[in-house]
């Protein structure tokens, strides 16, 4: 597989509308350029971006095609579904522990309510850049 190249070899593909630059080390088919430039510009398009050249770094290719940006995106709605999912989980288990803290044993049985997921690789906070390592690394290992 090709390693990902620095910031200093990356090489401007195109522009979109608002002049906002596609800068990668792949060279990129006209149609996966526009349909990454469908993507909203800035940290979502960016992350996109990272998680197509993840996936063209681990096939060994040199090339972008619309296949790779359509499976990157996918990736991308896969992941944000899991944050939101995430989200939601801590608010629906709340209640337990308040249960527990009034002197009820039943506290432990509660914790099977939880994601079997381990808290590392489990959403939340803001550090998105770690659940997204966390992500990419569990897809790797699929």
């Amino acid at each position: 597989a090709l390693p990902p190249a620095p910031a200093a070899e990356r090489r401007l593909i195109a522009r979109d509308a608002n002049k906002n630059p596609l800068l990668s080390p792949y060279a990129w088919t006209e149609e996966a350029v526009a349909r990454v430039f469908r993507v909203p510009a800035g940290f979502m398009r960016n992350q996109t971006q990272e998680r197509i050249e993840a996936l063209t770094a681990e096939r060994g290719v040199s090339n972008i095609d619309l296949a790779l940006v359509e499976e990157g995106i996918e990736f991308g709605k896969q992941m944000m579904a899991a944050m939101i999912e995430g989200y939601k989980k801590p608010n629906a288990v709340a209640p337990a522990p308040t249960a527990g803290a009034s002197g009820n044993s039943a506290a432990a049985p509660s914790t099977s309510t939880t994601p079997s997921t381990p808290p590392a690789s489990r959403p939340s906070g803001l550090n998105e850049v770690g659940r997204m390592s966390v992500m990419a690394a569990a897809r790797r290992e699929e």
